[in-house]
């Protein structure tokens, strides 16, 4: 897209279309001279795939996906002479990408399903019979996450939740001992979470979802975090519907993954956060529910998180907002207590 704007701004759009047009003529020709040179044909499929590329950034999705079956075409039949070329493999497995993102961009969900599963049959032997070249990790995981995304909008969560974790386990291999890399796997997990979420109509099923990847992936905190924050989605739906033994049933799942979370890791502030967030969700439930103790307890609960939290950072002004809206919810519990003993002893003169 970047691509587009930048040809539109400089009005060079048509004369990179021409210039690309031209070279795939000239390598047509070329091949069509001598149908023997492999280096010949070679050219001619990078440069349709190039073609593609500057088509698809032209908004003209029906030539990009012309040109990108062709030079798979081509690419196939110089495969099948020399399949042990680790160069033209991965050539192949990108044009396969290339043409599963144009039939996403069509609609056509199934072929893009097609097309990113042969990206993955060739990448996954170019990476397995390479394992130290990151690059080409990077790629299968990609391909992965790209099938992944289309399963995903087809609601085939299943085939979703196996090209994902895929996905996920492949980078978590390459960025184990680098931090910066680290981060960007958290992004990706965050990703896909979101996906999945997005693709079901209620909460149960990406929660099914996410305990199968957590039971997959044991030592992920990620994904443990993953279901304890379904379960509050949950809750809050429940909530909402004023299902209270649900909400509260949801609530108290997703605090008791939270504390679990907190034992795993005691210093992750993230995971102090949510576990005081849980136990406000859970304080609100019992209070509508005039279960009070357990209303009082949560709160409480909250609140010594919340004061280790801004002593820990004490400029920052949301955690003070949230630590005076636990004590103020914690004010009227005990004032309702108090209440609730007046009228018990006025009961019991």
């Amino acid at each position: 897209m970047k691509a587009k704007n930048f040809f539109k701004d400089w009005g060079k759009e048509d004369e990179v279309v021409n210039a690309c047009s031209e070279s795939v003529e000239i390598l047509r020709g070329l091949v069509e001279s001598d149908p023997t040179n492999i280096e010949w044909k070679r050219e001619l499929s990078v440069a349709l795939r190039e073609f593609g590329d500057v088509m698809s950034m032209n908004s003209n999705i029906q030539e990009a996906s012309i040109a990108f079956g062709e030079s798979i075409a081509i690419l196939r039949k110089i495969f099948e002479g020399d399949p042990n070329n680790s160069e033209w493999q991965r050539e192949l497995s990108m044009s396969y990408n290339k043409l599963g993102d144009v039939a996403v961009h069509q609609d056509k969900l199934e072929e893009a399903a097609g097309a990113y599963s042969e990206a993955i049959t060739i990448a996954k032997d170019l990476a397995e019979s390479n394992p130290t070249i990151n690059e080409w990790q990077y790629e299968l995981s990609d391909s992965y996450g790209d099938l992944g995304d289309v399963a995903a909008v087809q609601g085939k969560l299943k085939e979703a939740t196996r090209a994902y974790s895929e996905y996920i386990a492949i980078l978590g291999k390459i960025t184990k001992d680098d931090a910066a890399e680290r981060e960007h796997l958290k992004w990706c997990v965050k990703r896909v979470r979101l996906k999945l979420e997005k693709a079901a109509s209620v909460y149960g099923e990406p929660l099914m979802i996410l305990k199968k990847l957590a039971e997959e992936n044991p030592t992920n905190t990620e994904w443990i975090r993953g279901i304890s924050m379904s379960y509050i989605y949950l809750g809050h739906e429940a909530f909402r519907k004023c299902m209270l033994d649900e909400a509260a049933s949801a609530y108290g799942v997703s605090l008791g993954i939270d504390r679990k979370l907190v034992e795993i890791d005691s210093t992750n502030i993230k995971f102090q956060h949510d576990l005081s967030v849980s136990c406000n969700n859970f304080g609100d439930v019992k209070s509508v529910q005039n279960k009070l103790d357990e209303a009082a307890s949560a709160y409480s609960e909250s609140i010594a998180i919340l004061r280790k939290l801004v002593e820990g950072d004490p400029t920052n002004t949301k955690l003070q907002k949230e630590l005076s809206e636990s004590y103020r919810d914690l004010g009227y519990v005990k004032s309702m207590q108090g209440m609730a003993f007046n009228v018990k002893s006025s009961d019991d003169s």
